[in-house]
């Protein structure tokens, strides 16, 4: 076949731009989104493979005789079914009564890429680092670490439509932007097994602001002052086994499908995330800022009021330098009485649940934040939200990171100080990393209502699912984790080193919505009740204030997903709490009862009427966990298809010095009830399974049918059957401080099984 190509040189192009200004004729915003490519440029280019041997990006690293970041190598890139890629761009420009708009529609046609992710170092032979005299590279020593295969392929053209009324960026100006990524897979390889984003889906539309900023950098809003727009995640079209007779089957807006390909190429199920509707207040932001990286918002109890501070770990601008990623990501959700929901637009849902052929998930709907009224207990109006807060990504060279935690997180540990010591190497000069930091993170969204919905492979399931509902809402959470390439076994299989340190805060005052937070994992019945309105009770665990630190391995194995953790901690504190959410109207119409007719205060989760207990424990160990996915089901064998997770704990054995210690409990479980008495002070008493010992196995099952989630679990009390290494603890009562042991226990061996299941009414 026959190409001609064209080449336009820059010269050529704005002259010929100079030639047309004159014709710009004024037109209103709607009449630019019908502009078509007709009436200004088309750029179109074709391609049927590309290769890019390395495509690495560096980080400002504060060394300034290394360069670290970063890369692909080995990129291949071909379009799908060995058919062209065909690229295009459409460019429009028009006056319109705020000046110069400006509409950009671009499109890629179905392309497969493959990529080699590598943690990528040059030790320069300059100082500082130089670009070579005849090259676009820098001179020096290159040596890089693998993190894995990285693979995209997509089903439908990838497009992105920009229309603006002013410029490109402009803070003032409105902007919208239409961009489609549907059906598309993406997968991340090690060795010869592969996790996948299966029907992966980014698709929505929305009108906000364009800018850049001096502190945020490049900024997307939907929020200019007062002034909100919405975008819509838009449900996208569902391609691959659908039943007969399934009507306009589609998927989440954004769609999360987690499956696992083996060697010989079998899908395997893991489980599936989705959101869809509209969202608003929605805000994404790039920078390269990293002066608040060491910053941590912690509430600490100040003569007995919480309060929130921000302290600063020390140590991290030397590590990071003044370059990195800083992003930023947030988002409220909508209902049915959001003021100015387009009618063309459904309220946000979320899905979670099991994927694959005949599987069935969860949609979760009416989402709110945990209070609905303010301190004067008028409805304040705001909705439940995402912040993912700043998310940082750099590499580093280190051996250490301090990391912050509040004083009920500090008493849970047992631990000298609020300061933790995240230990990366033990090396004399430290070792290389990928790191990412979280800083406060928050999802404050509560679902009201809830409802079992069918996979697009089976019938759809009718119903509104009754007034039940979930919340899982997570506080100010606060991450460090740092990844290498590495080996593992005889046979030096492929893996990520990897080690995490990541806390939540159980309850306090969000910084920039002004209202009470928590971290919860509590059920909710929604059901009308004696004023005509949601009763909003709830049951679970409440306030957790929650640790995890751990260092280890990720492998993919043939079975499935393979974690290793060499150390592994884990610290959580919780009120187990009955009662209704705060904002909710007391269920009761008795005029002679002072809270009849009254609101639940925003605050309520900050008092103690409506617990019934607190727990709290410290598992200090070693372990290793295996998720196994589920496979599709067949005639032959139609019970197949759900998770599965394969586990095994050692505890770490106390230290003669820490046995000397009588108040240092070990790995513990406690069962407590806390009063404050008359003069404020308040009292605590306990029952403590202290200082546990020993070899735990746990299997577990999770299916979800389409009425009810199954858990089927197993523990097993002594994993290796070893009779010398039994379970063993104290059994303990604490009153008032003082800890008295009652007695010793030890189980040579035993297996506790349990099914729970599920089944809203």
């Amino acid at each position: 076949m026959k190409k001609t190509t064209i080449k336009l040189k820059l010269l050529t192009v704005c002259m010929c731009l100079i030639q047309q200004g004159y014709a710009l004729e004024t037109i209103e915003e709607q009449e630019l989104s019908e502009v078509t490519g007709q009436d200004g440029m088309v750029i179109t280019h074709e391609i049927s493979k590309a290769s890019i041997a390395q495509a690495n990006w560096y980080d400002s690293n504060p060394t300034a005789n290394t360069k670290m970041g970063l890369g692909l190598h080995n990129v291949e890139i071909i379009g799908k079914d060995n058919k062209p890629i065909i690229s295009q761009l459409e460019i429009d420009v028009g006056a319109t009564s705020q000046g110069a708009g400006l509409r950009l529609a671009a499109s890629v046609s179905p392309f497969q890429a493959t990529a080699d992710l590598k943690l990528v170092k040059i030790a320069c032979t300059t100082n500082p680092c130089s670009q070579s005299a005849n090259s676009i590279r820098t001179t020096g020593t290159q040596s890089n670490q693998t993190l894995g295969a990285l693979g995209i392929s997509t089903s439908t053209p990838l497009s992105v439509l920009l229309q603006t009324s002013a410029g490109l960026f402009n803070k003032d100006s409105i902007a919208s932007i239409d961009f489609q990524l549907k059906n598309a897979t993406i997968s991340h390889k090690l060795g010869e097994n592969s996790l996948i984003l299966n029907d992966f889906n980014f698709n929505f539309a929305g009108q906000g602001y364009m800018y850049i900023d001096p502190d945020e950098g490049v900024v997307l809003t939907t929020r200019n002052g007062s002034q909100d727009h919405y975008v819509d995640l838009k449900r996208a079209e569902d391609m691959t086994d659908i039943t007969a007779g399934r009507v306009n089957p589609t998927n989440p807006g954004v769609n999360i499908d987690l499956r696992y390909n083996t060697p010989n190429n079998e899908r395997k199920n893991i489980m599936r995330l989705g959101a869809s509707g509209a969202v608003t207040n929605a805000r994404l932001s790039m920078s390269a800022d990293q002066t608040q990286i060491g910053t941590f918002d912690v509430s600490n109890k100040v003569n007995g009021v919480l309060e929130r501070q921000d302290k600063a770990a020390t140590g991290y601008s030397g590590l990071v330098g003044e370059g990195g990623l800083n992003l930023g990501l947030s988002a409220d959700f909508t209902g049915t009485n959001s003021t100015g929901l387009p009618a063309t637009m459904a309220p946000t849902t979320f899905e979670i649940g099991h994927t694959g052929k005949g599987s069935h998930a969860v949609q979760f709907s009416k989402l709110r934040p945990l209070t609905t009224r303010n301190a004067a207990g008028a409805l304040h109006g705001k909705n439940a939200y995402i912040d993912f807060g700043n998310i940082y990504i750099n590499t580093i060279t280190a051996k250490s990171l301090d990391f912050i935690i509040n004083e009920n997180m500090q008493k849970t540990l047992g631990s000298s100080s609020t300061v933790l010591k995240q230990t990366l190497s033990t090396t004399t000069n430290g070792e290389d990393f990928a790191y990412i930091a979280v800083r406060g993170m928050d999802f404050q969204s509560i679902a009201a209502k809830a409802r079992f919905i069918s996979d697009n492979s089976l019938a759809e399931i009718g119903g509104d699912g009754g007034s039940w509902g979930i919340g899982i809402p997570i506080y100010n959470l606060n991450a460090n984790v740092a990844l290498s390439g590495t080996t593992y076994g005889t046979d030096n299989k492929q893996a990520i080193a990897y080690n995490i340190m990541a806390s939540t805060e159980g309850y306090g005052i969000d910084k920039k919505t002004g209202l009470p937070s928590t971290t919860s994992i509590i059920l909710i019945d929604g059901k009308n009740g004696d004023h005509g309105e949601a009763v909003n009770y709830y049951a679970g665990f409440r306030n957790i204030d929650a640790l995890i630190k751990s260092e280890g391995i990720i492998s993919y194995k043939d079975e499935g997903i393979y974690i290793r953790a060499d150390k592994l901690l884990i610290g959580a504190k919780a009120e187990l709490a009955i009662g209704q959410l705060p904002g909710s109207k007391y269920n009761c119409t008795n005029a002679s009862v002072t809270k009849c007719g009254s609101y639940v205060p925003h605050d309520n989760f900050s008092k103690r009427d409506d617990v019934l207990t607190n727990i709290a424990f410290k598992l200090d160990g070693n372990g290793e966990l295996l998720i196994i996915p589920g496979v599709d089901p067949t005639s032959d064998s139609p019970d197949t298809n759900f998770l599965s997770f394969d586990a095994n704990f050692k505890f770490r054995p106390l230290t003669a010095e820490e046995t000397a210690n009588k108040d240092n409990l070990g790995s513990y479980f406690s069962i407590a009830n806390e009063d404050i008495d008359s003069a404020g002070v308040l009292k605590t008493s306990s029952i403590n399974f202290n200082r546990m010992e020993g070899h735990l196995g746990v299997k577990a099952k999770v299916r979800v049918s389409a009425d009810t989630v199954t858990l089927d679990n197993q523990v097993k009390l002594n994993y290796e059957n070893n009779i010398a290494t039994p379970f063993k603890t104290n059994f303990a009562m604490a009153t008032n401080g003082n800890m008295q042991n009652m007695a010793s226990i030890a189980l040579t061996g035993g297996t506790i099984r349990s099914t729970m299941g599920i089944t809203p009414r």
